[in-house]
């Protein structure tokens, strides 16, 4: 899972010197990995972001009761989570 560190760092390589209080996995990914069932990628992602680049890792999905279920599951508490209500 090692892929996950190092496209996080390729994107936020743009924004070195910039605040960044809030990293976003885009929904295409989130709901990719939901899908698959690879719940670890978040616990991966949300320690790499905190970690490496001092900001707050967020979430993107178009299945917020799923994401949290998830989530859950890997220990990530009080997400910063984007969804869409209808």
């Amino acid at each position: 899972m090692d892929i996950v560190k190092i496209l996080v760092d390729a994107e936020l390589k743009m924004f070195h010197g910039l605040p960044t209080p809030v990293v976003f996995l885009q929904n295409v990914v989130v709901d990719l990995i939901l899908g698959m069932g690879v719940t670890e990628a978040f616990r991966i992602f949300h320690d790499h972001v905190k970690e490496r680049h001092g900001a707050e890792p967020g979430f993107i999905t178009m299945n917020m009761p799923m994401l949290l279920d998830a989530l859950e599951a890997e220990g990530i508490e009080n997400p910063i989570v984007c969804a869409n209500y209808n």
